[in-house]
């Protein structure tokens, strides 16, 4: 390391009052390419506003649901809940996710409709999707192919399967159990409509 390494990250600056100081930058620049003061730097991720919303999609929109219900104050719409995910192994042990009309997408980050941020070994990008097709009112599971591995009742999946009650998904260090609302017996298409 240069004998001048430490200075050459200095810069000078003046504050609103027109003093000056002395700052460190967290980086130099060596040869045309950004280095570090410090050999133990660990780069921090950039937090997207977007992050924050469960209901933001890419397009910059909310998601919308292929069917809404209003509420008992006859005033807000709500996603009808279709089914649940319960996780039985791994570090959300015990938390359940639920589960709305049409593709549920599951990874580590919270723009999607199934966050499972506890587990690291989850891709930020989704690994799998869920899909309830309330006309056929069957679910289905597909992989997304891109990051993660994903399991249904302990084999690999590469497309999309049949969904059944009580199957298991894996992904990463997290095992899923999932539990249908909708079904032969009840869909929310057949309520009636409220007023």
């Amino acid at each position: 390391m240069p004998k001048d390494y430490e200075e050459f990250g200095k810069r000078e600056y003046q504050d609103f009052g027109g003093e000056s100081f002395i700052a460190s930058a967290p980086y130099t620049e060596d040869y045309g390419k950004t280095q570090p003061l410090v050999d133990d730097y660990a780069p921090t991720m950039p937090v997207d506003a977007s992050d924050m919303d469960p209901d933001f999609d890419d397009d910059g929109g909310k998601t919308q649901r292929d069917v809404s219900i209003k509420s008992s104050d006859g005033q807000t719409t709500i996603d009808p809940v279709v089914g649940w995910l319960v996780c039985v192994e791994g570090k959300p042990k015990g938390k359940d996710y639920r589960l709305y009309i049409g593709f549920n997408h599951i990874g580590r980050n919270l723009r999607l409709q199934v966050p499972i941020m506890e587990d690291e070994k989850i891709s930020r990008e989704p690994s799998m999707w869920i899909a309830y097709d309330p006309r056929n009112r069957a679910f289905r599971v597909g992989s997304k192919g891109e990051s993660n591995l994903v399991y249904h009742n302990g084999h690999a999946i590469y497309e999309s399967e049949t969904l059944l009650p009580y199957d298991r998904l894996r992904v990463g260090g997290t095992e899923l159990l999932f539990v249908p609302f909708c079904n032969e017996h009840f869909n929310w298409e057949d309520t009636p409509a409220s007023e």
